[in-house]
C-alpha cells in the first residue's frame, strides 16, 4: 500500500535508541525494547485523524518489543518493509508486506522486527472497535452483546488485502489534508474510521477462525436483487451503487455485485462504457449530485458531495466542472433563479 504521505509529518529521527525511547513511550505506550547488532537508525512519522493516531516507524536493527499495558486502544500493525513476528496472548503470526494485523491484547504481546523493518501502525480506541461490533451485530440481527473486543489477534491478507489497503489508504489521505483547504468534511471522517473498525469486525481472527464471523455490508445480499447474466452486468451493478451511493465502494464490490470476477467486469465495462468500472462509478455520482443540485430542494453542496460519496469537497468540485463544464455552485445559483 502506498503511505507515502506519512513522510510529510516527522516527529524525530536519530541514530540513538536510548534517545528515542522517550518519544516512542508517549507515542504508542510503554514498553520495553531489546535490540541486535546492526546500523540505528530510528525515524517515527505521525499523524492524528479524528480517532485514529497514525504512525510510521522504523528502528534499523532487530528489536524486540513487549508493550507493558494496553489500557484502551489496540493496534494495527502493517509492516511496509522486513517482517514481523507477533506474539499476542499466546497466538502468534509472521507477517510480510501485503498483510496486516489487528492486536488486541489481554494479557501479553510480543513483537519482532526484522532488520530493516519499517512499518504504519496505528492506534485504534477499543471505544470505536465496540462501537463498530455493535453496529456489525445489529446489521446481523444479532443482541448488543456483540459489542466485544475482536479476537486477540486478526490476520489481514489474501482476497481482504485490497479491499482493506483501500480503506487505509483513504484513512492516510483524509488525516493528511486536515487543516487544508482539501479538507473531508468531520461526518465523512468519521465514516471512513468506523468503516475500518466494521471492516476489522467482519473479518474472521484468531481463535475464531474456525467460527463464524457476520458478514460486511458489502457481501450482504442486494436489497434490489443479487447478481446477473454476463451479457447484462449493468442492471445490478447500478441498483447496488444507488442503493448505498453515499458510501466507499471498491471494484471487488461492484464485481461481486455483477457475480463476475474484477478482472471480467474491468474488460466488460471497458468495451460496452468506454471507461473502467470506477471512473464510470465516479461519472454516475457526479450525474446524481447534478440532479439533486438542479431540483428545488435546499440541500446544500457539501450535503449534496456528501450524501453523493465524495469526501473531499475541492476533488468533487474538480470532476463536476471536468464533467459539466461548470461548478456545483453555478449549478446551484440556476437552481435559485428557477425557485425565485
Amino acid at each position: 500500500m502506498d503511505a507515502s504521505r506519512m513522510y510529510g509529518h516527522p516527529v524525530f529521527r536519530c541514530a540513538d535508541l536510548r534517545a528515542s525511547q522517550p518519544y516512542l513511550r508517549q507515542a504508542i505506550t510503554e514498553h520495553e525494547l531489546r535490540w541486535g547488532g546492526g546500523e540505528v537508525d530510528v525515524a517515527l512519522f505521525a499523524m492524528q485523524a479524528r480517532q485514529l493516531r497514525l504512525l510510521l516507524l522504523r528502528y534499523g536493527p532487530e528489536v524486540e518489543v513487549e508493550p507493558l499495558h494496553f489500557d484502551d486502544f489496540s493496534l494495527v500493525q502493517v509492516p511496509l518493509r522486513g517482517e514481523t513476528e507477533i506474539d499476542c496472548d499466546g497466538q502468534r503470526q509472521r507477517l510480510v508486506p501485503g498483510q496486516s494485523a489487528l492486536v488486541c491484547p489481554r494479557k501479553r504481546l510480543r513483537v519482532l522486527w526484522s532488520r530493516g523493518c519499517e512499518q504504519l501502525i496505528i492506534r485504534v480506541p477499543n471505544a470505536l472497535l465496540r462501537h463498530a461490533a455493535a453496529g456489525a451485530g445489529a446489521w446481523a440481527g444479532q443482541s448488543c452483546a456483540a459489542t466485544r473486543l475482536p479476537a486477540p489477534l486478526t490476520l489481514v491478507d489474501g482476497a481482504a488485502s485490497r479491499t482493506w489497503n483501500s480503506l487505509l489508504g483513504s484513512i492516510i489521505d483524509v488525516a493528511a489534508d486536515r487543516g487544508t483547504a482539501a479538507e473531508a468534511h468531520p461526518a465523512w471522517q468519521d465514516y471512513h474510521e468506523l468503516g475500518m473498525a466494521v471492516f476489522l469486525h467482519t473479518l474472521r481472527g484468531g481463535d475464531d477462525r474456525r467460527g463464524s464471523a457476520p458478514p460486511h455490508p458489502s457481501c450482504a445480499p442486494l436489497p434490489l436483487g443479487g447478481g446477473c447474466a454476463r451479457g447484462d452486468l449493468a442492471p445490478a451493478v447500478e441498483r447496488y451503487v444507488r442503493a448505498r451511493i453515499c458510501a466507499p465502494i471498491a471494484l471487488e464490490d461492484l464485481a461481486r455485485a455483477a457475480g463476475v470476477s474484477p478482472r471480467t467486469l474491468h474488460l466488460h465495462w471497458k468495451r460496452q462504457y468506454g471507461v473502467g468500472p470506477m471512473a464510470w462509478l465516479r461519472n454516475l455520482r457526479l450525474d446524481i449530485a447534478r440532479q439533486r443540485l438542479r431540483g428545488l430542494g435546499d440541500a446544500s453542496i457539501t450535503d449534496v458531495a456528501l450524501e453523493c460519496g465524495f469526501g473531499h469537497l475541492g476533488r468533487f468540485s474538480a470532476y463536476y466542472r471536468e464533467r459539466f463544464g461548470e461548478l456545483p455552485r453555478e449549478t446551484a445559483a440556476g437552481r435559485t433563479r428557477r425557485a425565485a
